[in-house]
Protein backbone atom coordinates (compact mmCIF):
# COMPACT_ATOMS: atom_id res chain seq x y z
CA UNK A 1 0.00 0.00 0.00
CA UNK A 2 0.80 3.65 0.28
CA UNK A 3 2.27 5.58 3.09
CA UNK A 4 -0.71 7.07 3.90
CA UNK A 5 1.57 9.39 6.28
CA UNK A 6 3.42 10.77 2.85
CA UNK A 7 -0.15 11.18 1.35
CA UNK A 8 -1.25 13.79 4.13
CA UNK A 9 1.76 15.73 3.32
CA UNK A 10 1.33 15.53 0.01
CA UNK A 11 -2.36 16.51 -0.19
CA UNK A 12 -1.41 19.34 2.75
CA UNK A 13 1.33 21.05 -0.41
CA UNK A 14 -1.63 20.42 -2.97
CA UNK A 15 -3.92 22.68 -1.22
CA UNK A 16 -1.35 25.37 -0.52
CA UNK A 17 -0.11 25.26 -4.18
CA UNK A 18 -4.09 25.65 -5.00
CA UNK A 19 -5.14 28.21 -3.27
CA UNK A 20 -6.79 30.76 -5.05
CA UNK A 21 -7.21 28.85 -8.21
CA UNK A 22 -9.99 27.40 -7.42
CA UNK A 23 -12.23 28.59 -10.28
CA UNK A 24 -8.94 27.99 -13.01
CA UNK A 25 -9.09 24.06 -11.51
CA UNK A 26 -12.89 24.13 -11.84
CA UNK A 27 -12.68 25.09 -15.84
CA UNK A 28 -9.69 22.75 -16.65
CA UNK A 29 -11.97 19.50 -15.08
CA UNK A 30 -14.84 20.80 -16.71
CA UNK A 31 -12.92 20.67 -19.80
CA UNK A 32 -11.68 17.00 -19.67
CA UNK A 33 -14.42 15.55 -17.68
CA UNK A 34 -17.84 13.40 -18.72
CA UNK A 35 -20.24 15.21 -20.40
CA UNK A 36 -22.13 16.65 -17.29
CA UNK A 37 -19.11 17.18 -15.90
CA UNK A 38 -19.77 15.65 -12.64
CA UNK A 39 -16.88 12.80 -12.58
CA UNK A 40 -13.16 12.49 -14.76
CA UNK A 41 -11.13 9.50 -14.49
CA UNK A 42 -8.21 9.24 -12.35
CA UNK A 43 -6.08 9.71 -15.42
CA UNK A 44 -7.26 12.66 -16.90
CA UNK A 45 -7.58 14.14 -13.29
CA UNK A 46 -3.80 13.37 -13.23
CA UNK A 47 -3.02 15.07 -16.08
CA UNK A 48 -4.97 18.17 -15.29
CA UNK A 49 -3.02 18.41 -11.94
CA UNK A 50 0.51 18.09 -13.71
CA UNK A 51 0.05 20.56 -16.54
CA UNK A 52 0.00 23.69 -16.26
CA UNK A 53 -1.00 26.10 -14.98
CA UNK A 54 -1.02 24.27 -11.60
CA UNK A 55 2.30 21.94 -12.23
CA UNK A 56 1.01 19.66 -9.10
CA UNK A 57 4.32 17.03 -8.65
CA UNK A 58 3.71 13.59 -10.07
CA UNK A 59 4.00 12.16 -6.45
CA UNK A 60 1.54 15.06 -5.05
CA UNK A 61 -1.21 14.44 -7.64
CA UNK A 62 -1.06 10.95 -7.48
CA UNK A 63 -1.93 11.55 -3.51
CA UNK A 64 -4.82 13.39 -4.56
CA UNK A 65 -6.12 11.30 -6.75
CA UNK A 66 -5.48 8.46 -4.29
CA UNK A 67 -7.29 10.17 -1.56
CA UNK A 68 -10.13 11.11 -3.83
CA UNK A 69 -13.50 9.54 -3.82
CA UNK A 70 -13.29 6.71 -6.24
CA UNK A 71 -16.58 5.75 -7.83
CA UNK A 72 -17.54 2.77 -11.06
CA UNK A 73 -17.50 -0.62 -11.15
CA UNK A 74 -14.20 -2.34 -9.37
CA UNK A 75 -11.74 -3.07 -11.65
CA UNK A 76 -13.23 -0.61 -14.04
CA UNK A 77 -11.74 2.63 -14.67
CA UNK A 78 -11.67 4.89 -11.26
CA UNK A 79 -14.32 7.78 -11.47
CA UNK A 80 -13.68 10.78 -9.45
CA UNK A 81 -16.66 12.87 -8.41
CA UNK A 82 -15.31 16.62 -10.21
CA UNK A 83 -17.15 18.43 -7.26
CA UNK A 84 -16.56 16.53 -4.36
CA UNK A 85 -13.08 16.68 -5.25
CA UNK A 86 -12.80 20.44 -5.91
CA UNK A 87 -14.41 21.02 -2.73
CA UNK A 88 -11.40 19.11 -0.75
CA UNK A 89 -8.70 20.28 -2.67
CA UNK A 90 -9.45 24.36 -2.66
CA UNK A 91 -12.00 24.96 0.30
CA UNK A 92 -12.07 28.19 -0.97
CA UNK A 93 -13.28 27.49 -4.85
CA UNK A 94 -17.04 28.43 -4.11
CA UNK A 95 -15.99 31.47 -2.11
CA UNK A 96 -13.98 32.47 -5.66
CA UNK A 97 -16.72 31.96 -7.36
CA UNK A 98 -19.19 33.83 -5.83
CA UNK A 99 -17.44 36.64 -4.54
CA UNK A 100 -18.00 38.36 -8.03
CA UNK A 101 -21.55 37.06 -8.35
CA UNK A 102 -22.19 38.65 -4.69
CA UNK A 103 -20.39 41.73 -5.86
CA UNK A 104 -22.54 42.43 -8.81
CA UNK A 105 -26.15 41.29 -7.61
CA UNK A 106 -25.35 43.96 -4.25
CA UNK A 107 -24.36 46.59 -6.94
CA UNK A 108 -27.30 45.81 -9.02
CA UNK A 109 -30.08 45.42 -6.84
CA UNK A 110 -28.34 46.81 -3.32
CA UNK A 111 -29.69 43.64 -1.11
CA UNK A 112 -29.44 39.63 -1.92
CA UNK A 113 -33.25 38.80 -1.23
CA UNK A 114 -34.19 42.29 -3.79
CA UNK A 115 -31.96 40.04 -6.49
CA UNK A 116 -33.96 37.20 -5.44
CA UNK A 117 -36.98 38.98 -5.82
CA UNK A 118 -35.96 40.53 -9.28
CA UNK A 119 -35.32 37.18 -9.93
CA UNK A 120 -38.20 35.65 -9.83
CA UNK A 121 -40.14 35.26 -13.23
CA UNK A 122 -43.54 34.88 -11.77
CA UNK A 123 -44.78 37.28 -9.18
CA UNK A 124 -47.43 35.37 -7.72
CA UNK A 125 -44.53 32.91 -6.60
CA UNK A 126 -42.57 33.28 -3.07
CA UNK A 127 -39.64 30.55 -4.25
CA UNK A 128 -37.31 30.67 -7.20
CA UNK A 129 -37.07 28.14 -9.61
CA UNK A 130 -33.08 26.94 -10.52
CA UNK A 131 -33.89 28.27 -13.98
CA UNK A 132 -34.38 31.34 -12.74
CA UNK A 133 -31.86 31.66 -10.73
CA UNK A 134 -29.79 30.62 -13.74
CA UNK A 135 -30.93 33.53 -15.34
CA UNK A 136 -30.59 35.90 -13.20
CA UNK A 137 -27.06 35.25 -12.48
CA UNK A 138 -26.79 35.46 -16.22
CA UNK A 139 -28.16 38.68 -16.33
CA UNK A 140 -26.00 40.12 -14.01
CA UNK A 141 -23.12 39.40 -16.59
CA UNK A 142 -20.71 37.82 -14.43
Amino acid sequence: GHDQAVDAENLQHARLALEGQGAALIDSIRARSSADGATITTKDLHSVLTSPPFLIPDDVASSMTRSAHVQGPGGGVGMIDTGRFVARAVPTADEELFAPIRQRLLETHHTVLGAFRAFVKDKRKTELSKSDLVTGIESLGV
